[in-house]
């Protein structure tokens, strides 16, 4: 589901947003942990962690999930005040730009850091197609995500294409809380 900033932002960036080219597309990687793991978009401090346990993955979930709340409570009023700010008039774009770049990336990287936490818990529990999940998403690999959009699909507007249960339309992050609900 998307959020309030996320539908504003993109309304304000529509015409200047756009995905930078993909520097690997899941390449096998080590983690700082000495886990192994994937990469996450085109961000290349992100990975996937395999896990010794679901336990362990889940453990990784809790503590990400608690760090992406405080971030996002933290920077989503300051950032909104201003998207704000824009619609009325009072900045334009570029001024919106400057003044929220750091808090947007922080809030990004954060958003990526979390889906990663979640997908690999989907790892841990031994989804096979457990990368799917990271390639649908925008705040993942999401090279089918975008090309979803590309190709007219709308993956997550149709509950009967096979790969809609890979969309945060379907709710997949309910899995993760299930999964995670006693460890």
């Amino acid at each position: 589901m998307r959020t309030v900033l996320q539908l504003l932002l993109a309304s304000v960036f529509l015409a200047s947003c756009s995905r930078t080219p993909l520097q690997s597309q899941l390449s096998p990687q080590q983690s700082s942990s000495e886990a192994q793991a994937k990469r996450v978009g085109e961000d290349p401090d992100v990975d996937i962690a395999e896990y010794a346990s679901l336990e362990e993955a889940c453990r990784e979930y809790h503590e990400e999930s608690r760090v992406h709340d405080v971030i996002k409570e933290r920077l989503e009023p300051y950032i909104l005040e201003r998207a704000y700010a824009v619609q009325s008039g009072e900045i334009d774009n570029a001024e919106f730009q400057r003044v929220t770049a750091s808090a947007q990336q922080e809030q990004r990287d954060s958003d990526q850091r979390y889906l990663a936490s979640q997908v690999a818990v989907l790892r841990s529990a031994g989804y096979s197609d457990w990368e799917m999940y990271s390639r649908y998403s925008v705040d993942g690999i999401g090279d089918l995500w975008d090309k979803s959009i590309v190709d007219g699909e709308k993956v997550s507007e149709n509950q009967g294409h096979p790969h809609y249960k890979y969309t945060y339309a379907s709710l997949w992050s309910m899995d993760v809380v299930r999964l995670c609900k006693d460890n």
